[in-house]
């Protein structure tokens, strides 16, 4: 059941990147609330910032990167805590599942080292109880032989399996809001059906990064669609499928095949190439691959504006 009360406020968040060829602008000035219970969608296609603005509240940048902006959670702003104050909430109140579980997990250790050591530093346990319940919790996200499986090294597991691994370690203290990054990449689609069945049991606060239309719609309640690092269109998923507003969003999802297609059809796609994000343009950045911009498009950025009860979009030409 969705709350009323958001458990993360987010304000003009904003993160840069420093580069040898001037400063990348990944994301820019994003406002957005998640309530309570709430399942969000983040949508748009590899490199639009969705990401970066989740690692950028969880202090996971690179090196070269610097966030701006606020964002709430629990009554603490993320981007003015201390180090040490958000690895205490790292992992514990918030956790994430990165996008690549070859790559989150360590291959040298097994996966009984990595579950346990995330119940040993939030939570205290000695190694005998972190151990009973990292079995426990495998077991939970359906994965068998879950005594087993702590005995064994990321590459002994499937594509699958690792990414419950990965889920499992999120939820190992329970915390009050999860991130999942692209959880369902790379997976075949049975196993996609799997892993969001998993996801859509738990009853926590989730946000979900996805291009995944049908991932999407099957698991959120809103979304948030994301171009050259901004939100230009928001709503619930139902009205974002019946009517998209903004033509990039119109423009993804033309571009989603179709079983009625003729097999020499050509598939739909969206003309031109994403921004440079180091040389940001006037205007709307997507006005350069819109088939409907104005002159005004390439000169004044749209800002977002309400549009419907709960839905917002950032186009000149956008009707109510």
């Amino acid at each position: 059941m969705i709350a009323e009360t958001p458990v993360l406020t987010v304000d003009a968040l904003s993160v840069d990147f420093a580069t040898p060829d001037g400063t990348v602008a990944a994301v820019r000035e994003v406002d957005f609330e998640l309530m309570s219970g709430e399942r969000l969608g983040v949508l748009g296609e590899s490199g639009c910032g969705k990401s970066q603005l989740f690692l950028a509240l969880l202090g996971l940048l690179a090196p070269n990167g610097r966030a701006r902006g606020h964002a709430r959670f629990a009554g603490q702003d993320l981007l003015a805590l201390p180090a040490a104050a958000l690895r205490r909430l790292r992992g514990n109140r918030i956790a994430m599942v990165f996008q690549d579980p070859m790559t989150a997990l360590n291959p040298y250790l097994t996966i009984g080292t990595q579950l346990t050591e995330v119940l040993t530093v939030h939570r205290g346990l000695g190694s005998s109880a972190a151990r009973q319940d990292a079995a426990a919790m495998l077991g939970r996200v359906g994965l068998p032989e879950p005594v087993r499986t702590l005995e064994r090294y990321p590459h002994e597991l499937s594509g699958g399996m690792r990414q419950r691994v990965l889920i499992a370690m999120a939820l190992l203290c329970d915390p009050e809001l999860l991130i999942a990054d692209e959880p369902t990449t790379a997976l075949d689609v049975t196993v996609q059906g799997q892993i969001v069945a998993l996801l859509r049991s738990l009853d926590i606060t989730q946000i979900l990064i996805t291009h995944d239309f049908g991932v999407l719609a099957g698991f959120c309640h809103r979304v948030l669609v994301m171009y050259a690092g901004r939100i230009v269109e928001s709503g619930a998923v139902r009205e974002i499928f019946r009517r998209p507003r903004h033509p990039y969003t119109r423009g993804l999802m033309r571009a989603i095949p179709h079983l009625e297609q003729t097999p020499r059809a050509p598939l739909a796609t969206i003309a031109g190439q994403p921004p440079d994000l180091a040389r940001a343009a006037p205007g709307c950045a997507f006005a350069p691959r819109c088939e409907l911009a104005e002159p005004r498009c390439r000169v004044e950025r749209p800002l977002p504006r309400a549009i419907a009860a709960g839905a917002t979009v950032a186009c000149h030409l956008a009707e109510p």
